[in-house]
């Protein structure tokens, strides 16, 4: 089978194939279009490292989709990964909705989508704080200090970002759309987590920092307090 799939394709038809996985279409369909067996279409498409297939078909996401699915339920009941899903409903020009027939996440998933999509953050703020901490003791610093070090940045710093994040969204929503924001890995503007619930877990975060601030000691709080009113005005209307 594989020496068959090996002298099948001719240079044309490779380029074919290769435009045609770029349209969108599926294994089978683009067997039918190049009059070739499904299975030396998924080999040569493999070899080439077009690894994105999908098992299903236009009118089968359309009709989820006019159900209320979104892009996770969507997934999970095709049989397909959320970023297949999210290409073929962009190509489709359908927009994502967003928790129709109560069909909502659980909460330690909203946590890891939100903290996945700024994971930097934490890399930028919380990780360089405790080796600015580290310096500062020229060893291993206390252990409940460093504690409260990493909880006060990682509260401020990722409840800010995920804030700016709902407000960018609001603002995409409410103007041309969320062509541009999607991609990014952002929860919502993939449609996987609704706006009050993303708004909620970034004003709980920030009690968290806030919290942490305080215990440490009174500059640290007024230093975090500082960054989010910046970052606030920031994040809203003029000066965004």
């Amino acid at each position: 089978m594989v020496g068959r799939c090996r002298v099948l394709f001719t240079d044309e038809q490779l380029t074919v194939l290769t435009e045609l996985y770029e349209k969108g279409l599926s294994d089978p369909e683009i067997a039918e279009e190049l009059g070739v067996k499904r299975q030396a279409v998924k080999y040569r498409r493999k070899r080439l490292g077009l690894l994105r297939s999908r098992l299903f078909t236009d009118q089968e996401l359309v009709d989820l989709h006019q159900e209320g699915y979104n892009d996770r339920e969507m997934a999970e009941r095709l049989g397909a990964s959320e970023e297949v899903v999210f290409y073929h409903r962009s190509r489709l020009e359908l927009e994502a909705n967003r928790y129709k027939n109560q069909h909502k996440p659980f909460t330690d998933r909203l946590v890891a989508l939100a903290v996945m999509s700024r994971r930097i953050v934490i890399m930028i703020y919380s990780w360089l704080s405790i080796i600015g901490l580290c310096i500062v003791y020229r060893g291993i610093p206390p252990l409940i200090l460093a504690v409260k070090l990493f909880l006060a940045m990682t509260g401020t710093a990722l409840g800010t970002y995920l804030w700016n994040d709902v407000c960018d969204f609001t603002q995409d929503t409410s103007g041309e759309g969320i062509e541009d924001f999607a991609p990014s890995g952002r929860p919502l503007g993939r449609g996987l987590v609704s706006k009050r619930r993303m708004g909620v877990f970034s004003a709980l975060l920030v009690v968290l920092g806030l919290t942490a601030s305080a215990l440490i000691n009174l500059e640290v709080l007024l230093i975090q307090s500082a960054f989010l009113v910046l970052f606030f005005f920031y994040s809203t209307e003029p000066i965004r």
